[in-house]
């Protein structure tokens, strides 16, 4: 096959022109560079400079590779470093929380624990019937008070000593026994008394003595403060008693027993030595006058009524109890707490007066069945005892109620659901043994 030499010639030039040294392929940025001396490098290569006298070219999809492991390290970097401040954050804060579980177990190993420790209130109702009622701050009226309580406190004390150690022991009778113990009520102002009596109308009561404890009857009344024991004497002249949760015999007090037994811590068992008689021969001992017992077996605020003692069942047959509910205004004259002697004193003392509503219920008898007593003046509940199903009954404990007929139990949540509905309040589970746990833990408090 013959080739002609201009054919040849104008092939070669063509090719010569269309093999020039550099090109420019975009009008932008990119440079595609051809080398003469040098395999043709890929298209698509991008140049760091403009100029021709570059070394090193990066292809565009390396580029962007490459950007895309910096920023995905960037990404793991700002990952990490977020993780590593939600770890410090969430340590703080997991010390944090553990410094404040610590304090509040601090604090409230600090308290004594008084409230889970010793379930101060009843698991139904939610009341708490032995912690002090807070005395509200006198504020501007302060000087008042002071001066009240420095005038009236040497008062107080020589009344008290002139009745105690002198005139107890005169035969100056009942009318003068009364006269002083109002000495001793009044003289911090005690004389606003609301007194009611079940059935009476008000203006009534002169003419309805026979629905007021008298001899050869029991008074079961309400237990909250010193006060409890002189106003009842200053009425009612009765024989004071102590009583305890697992017996039927009770201790005789005197008044000035009583008033002190309010101070003192709870005993769920009569001490060593102690001498313990039936009510029955208490109310042969005493014919005229009324037995006072305090059934509840230790104060409490005057907020709850405790389980009741069994000493009441052992009162004789047709023997008329009294349910009687005391409150005071202002409530911090109750001492729930034994041995706050100052505070008793400092609230008692020092506010202008005082005021106690009084409240006595119907009488119940214990006769089964009494044909001489209407039911308008006696409760015989033994006549129509199926009203009162078991879960009405008081909750107490089978060692405690071993030896408490159906009636028995039955009389003991009759005058205890009286004392509530006279001082409108509840019946609450907690007794003396849980009285006594948290005076422990009272005590533990206040010494730290």
């Amino acid at each position: 096959m013959m080739f002609k030499p201009a054919v040849l010639l104008t092939a070669l030039a063509v090719l010569a022109a269309a093999l020039p040294a550099d090109v420019k392929r975009d009008s932008g940025s990119t440079l595609v560079k051809y080398s003469t001396d040098q395999n043709i490098e890929e298209p698509g290569t991008l140049t760091g400079e403009v100029d021709h006298d570059f070394k090193e070219t990066i292809p565009v999809w390396d580029l962007g590779a490459k950007r895309d492991e910096e920023s995905g390290e960037v990404g793991d970097l700002a990952k990490r470093k977020e993780t590593d401040t939600e770890g410090v954050d969430g340590l703080a804060k997991r010390t944090e929380e553990a410094g404040d579980v610590g304090d509040l177990a601090k604090r409230k190993e600090e308290s004594g624990d008084v409230a889970s420790a010793t379930s101060q209130d009843d698991s139904g109702s939610g009341i708490a019937p032995f912690f002090p009622v807070p005395t509200q701050p006198s504020g501007y009226v302060l000087p008042l008070h002071v001066f009240l309580f420095c005038f009236r406190l040497p008062l107080l004390i020589f009344v008290c000593l002139s009745y105690f150690l002198v005139l107890q022991f005169l035969p100056i009778g009942s009318l003068g026994k009364k006269a002083s113990l109002w000495c001793i009520l009044g003289v911090p102002s005690l004389w606003w008394i609301d007194l009611q009596v079940d059935g009476v109308k008000r203006g009534h009561l002169a003419s309805q003595r026979s629905r007021l404890p008298s001899g050869n009857s029991i008074i079961a009344s309400s237990f909250t403060s010193p006060i409890d024991a002189v106003y009842l004497a200053a009425i009612f002249d009765p024989i004071f008693t102590a009583s305890y949760p697992d017996t039927r015999k009770v201790e005789q007090l005197s008044l000035l027993g009583a008033i002190l037994r309010s101070f003192e811590a709870p005993e769920a068992a009569p001490p060593a030595g102690t001498r313990l008689v039936e009510l029955s021969e208490l109310l042969e001992k005493y014919p005229s006058r009324p037995i006072a017992v305090f059934a509840e077996c230790t104060t409490t605020n005057g907020r709850g009524i405790l389980p009741l003692s069994r000493s009441l069942v052992s009162a004789p047959p047709r023997t008329k109890i009294y349910p009687i509910s005391l409150r005071y205004t202002e409530p911090d004259v109750t001492t729930p707490v034994p041995g706050c002697y100052i505070a008793f004193l400092w609230n008692l003392l020092s506010r202008p007066t005082h005021f106690i509503r009084v409240r006595v219920a119907e009488h119940v008898s214990t006769s089964s069945k009494s044909p001489s007593e209407g039911r308008s003046t006696a409760n015989n509940f033994f006549d129509d005892e199926e009203e009162y199903s078991s879960s009405n009954l008081l909750d107490t404990s089978p060692s405690t109620t071993s030896e408490l007929t159906k009636e028995d139990k039955a009389l003991l949540d009759h005058v205890g659901e009286s004392l509530a509905r006279l001082g409108r309040v509840k019946r609450v589970g907690l007794g003396v043994k849980e009285k006594a746990d948290f005076v422990r833990a009272w005590n533990r408090h206040r010494r730290r």
